[in-house]
């Protein structure tokens, strides 16, 4: 929702205006319904102090009548960069389609060189009058319209460097002058692996190629805020199913929606080249993603950061308490919705069906990180 003469007062502050709302229904999660998954990532990443959307609940009422329970996120866009310190100079770009972003490195003999290269990218547009779909949408008003191209040649740069230094890897070593120099001179490297490493904890399976935006600090440095978090904590069955298995149903990796028991979906490497997001679609993989999994050293923090994560909020038992004290804050406007959309299973059970698979991932992230460093 968008106040287009006015601003809203975000709660708990004294001077914090905002123009735009998200209004976030919560139906639609990785696992039965329990209003809680948004919530929770967004929490994780904020207690982990990785830059994120703050969040509360409302009851939304339409004419008098009670319409469900509903989750309020902010908007990132200027006065959000202000609010976490971020210069005005900062660049801030939301990823617009996987087709057409994901920093891949332009293809010159593609008429629209950003494009996914097992796709057909001929068309859309996205309602932009340019030949190519746009890359990225430019949420600084400041770079919009005629800074477009100019924009998507910053953007092609740092793609086209990344890949240089992914390639280099390969025969030059990670201690390579060059490839050094990119990682410490042009991504915010700690605060890349420390988002990587909490999406990997809360297992957001739909944020590789999309669901971020991506900034750049006045210095040239590069990084990643993750957004649209409502696939965290996924399990093997989406939405009005019933909590099951695959492997209990003997179905294969990837059937049916299977994810917290896929081997391909639920690697600490998810993102990476060998690990994409789609089983067809190979190139939904995260490029940032997979250069720093690729770089030996950088590989190495990312799993420390991981283990000390999973250490911090999953095997002390934080994640659970903190679904339970949630769970009971909103239980009787969450049961109240669950009647008035005929949401299937109770409330109880889809929150129990939740603290279960932070159960299950947490054993999975142990027996991975012993593998990777054994």
């Amino acid at each position: 929702m968008t106040f287009h003469d006015k601003h809203f007062h975000w709660p708990g502050t004294s001077d914090y205006q905002v123009k735009r709302l998200n209004l976030r229904s919560m139906y639609v999660e990785s696992g039965p319904v329990s209003y809680l998954r948004e919530a929770m990532a967004l929490k994780t990443f904020k207690e982990a102090g990785v830059p994120c959307a703050d969040w509360f609940y409302v009851r939304l009422y339409v004419n008098g009548r009670f319409y469900g329970l509903y989750l309020i996120t902010e908007d990132l866009d200027r006065r959000w960069l202000a609010r976490r310190g971020f210069s005005n100079a900062t660049l801030l770009i939301k990823t617009n389609h996987w087709k057409y972003a994901n920093l891949r490195a332009p293809d010159p003999r593609l008429d629209c060189p950003q494009t996914a290269p097992d796709q057909d990218y001929r068309g859309k547009g996205h309602g932009k009058a340019r030949d190519c779909p746009m890359v990225y949408d430019i949420v600084n008003p400041q770079l919009q319209n005629s800074w477009d191209r100019l924009y998507d040649n910053v953007l092609n740069n740092f793609s086209t460097s990344l890949q240089q230094v992914v390639d280099r890897v390969s025969w030059a070593g990670p201690n390579d002058s060059f490839v050094q120099g990119f990682w410490d001179l042009r991504v915010n490297v700690g605060e890349v692996i420390n988002e990587m490493a909490v999406q990997t904890l809360i297992f957001n399976v739909d944020r590789c190629a999309k669901n971020h935006y991506i900034f750049r600090t006045p210095d040239a440095r590069w990084g990643l805020i993750p957004y649209d978090v409502e696939d965290a904590f996924a399990t093997d069955f989406r939405s009005n199913h019933l909590p099951r298995s695959c492997a209990a149903q003997g179905w294969a990796c990837r059937d049916a929606g299977c994810l917290l028991s896929c081997g391909e979906y639920n690697s600490i490497s998810l993102c990476d080249r060998t690990h994409p997001q789609d089983a067809i679609e190979r190139s939904t993989y995260n490029h940032l993603v997979d250069g720093i999994l690729y770089n030996p050293p950088l590989r190495a923090r990312y799993l420390a950061r991981l283990r000390q994560l999973t250490d911090l909020y999953s095997n002390s038992g934080w994640l659970e308490r903190e679904i339970r004290n949630i769970a009971a804050y909103i239980a009787q406007d969450a049961t109240a919705d669950m009647l008035l959309w005929k949401i299937s299973g109770t409330f109880e059970g889809n929150v129990a069906a939740l603290i279960s698979q932070v159960q299950t991932r947490r054993g999975q992230l142990y027996d991975q990180l012993k593998a990777a460093s054994g």
